[in-house]
């Protein structure tokens, strides 16, 4: 399975302030100076993230995730690129999750299309690949 976001992180603008310059809310996100989840500080930068698919989507496997990218609006990697401009970090972070001894996998591509998209956004990937062990008590 993969799951997909792209993600703004700031240490100086605010969440209204991303979400504004990118023209929509994030699905997901958090500002600077808010409390941490389980009350253990500030969040020391500011989240924005929005999602590309999820769990159940038809679209995700081996080449889902370019053709999300690839149908992704030219204007929005403008915006996320000028927030680049303005010492914003932007990426396209994923995570993809294997059961512990899962035959074959779906793998990862990115299609020319969608690398000339994160191109333009000026957008990283940041890829986490976790196995997912089976519970003993099951």
């Amino acid at each position: 399975m993969i799951k997909a976001g792209l993600k703004v992180v700031s240490t100086v603008l605010l969440l209204d302030e991303i979400s504004y310059a990118m023209g929509r809310y994030p699905d997901y996100g958090f500002s600077k100076g808010t409390p941490r989840r389980g009350g253990h500080g500030m969040y020391e930068h500011t989240l924005w993230r929005m999602e590309l698919g999820g769990p159940g989507d038809p679209l995700f496997g081996l080449y889902g995730l370019s053709r999300v990218l690839e149908g992704l609006d030219v204007e929005l990697a403008d915006r996320a690129r000028a927030l680049v401009g303005r010492g914003c970090e932007v990426g396209l972070g994923m995570t993809q999750e294997f059961l512990d001894g899962e035959e074959g996998s779906d793998g990862l591509n990115f299609s020319l299309g969608a690398v000339a998209w994160l191109a333009r956004a000026g957008a990283g990937i940041d890829i986490d690949q976790l196995v997912l062990r089976a519970r003993l008590d099951e």
